[in-house]
């Protein structure tokens, strides 16, 4: 697997609009994919994942033929590629809840809202914060923000951004390209656009 960086300025997030997209099985699959091949370890028993969906807003279908992101999925799925692309933009039009109860992993896995992360990170303390974030959520690798996917017809290849925050000086923002084997997803390659 490699690492690629590119600007921070390619995403924008924000958590004011509503949800309503039910996620699909497939996601979950994806995003459990995604958890085991990046993030468990043997000593992982928790996973706290932001309870809704994030988009990232500087992603847009007219941009397509330019788009890092679009030369990304190219590499990994040329005839492909252009459909995952759009299935990326059209998923992320808006947020999503997200159920814990869909993700199939060995670890518990624990959602976190806006009003919980404020209760960790009291006053914006984000050293005391990660005590307390680790006291709570003891053997987990901190916690993650997930995009909505985009997938082929096939259900086999796919892209998905996360958000990673794993201390007070740690934390990831990434393009994610999955292949499907059997019934399980695995990581092929990282597109990195911002550290902590």
């Amino acid at each position: 697997m490699k690492n690629r960086i590119l600007s921070t300025s390619f995403l924008i997030f924000t958590f004011s609009a509503s949800a309503q997209d039910k996620i699909p099985v497939i996601e979950y699959q994806i995003y459990s994919g995604l958890i085991e091949s990046l993030f468990m370890k043997p000593s992982t028993k928790h996973v706290v994942v932001f309870e809704k969906t994030i988009m990232s807003g500087s992603v847009r279908a007219d941009s397509i033929k330019s788009s890092s992101l679009l030369d990304f999925i190219k590499k990994f799925a040329s005839s492909d590629s252009t459909e995952i692309f759009r299935s990326f933009i059209e998923n992320n039009q808006c947020f999503s809840p997200l159920n814990d109860r869909q993700f199939n992993l060995n670890a518990e896995v624990s959602l976190i809202d806006r009003i919980g992360l404020d209760t960790v990170f009291v006053n914006n303390d984000i050293n005391h914060g990660w005590t307390g974030f680790n006291h709570q959520y003891p053997d987990s690798p901190g916690y993650i923000m997930f995009s909505r996917a985009g997938y082929n017809k096939n259900e086999d290849k796919a892209v998905v951004f996360f958000v990673l925050f794993c201390g007070s000086w740690c934390g990831e923002f990434a393009y994610v390209f999955l292949e499907r084997h059997g019934n399980k997803w695995k990581v092929v390659d990282k597109y990195t656009t911002g550290m902590i």
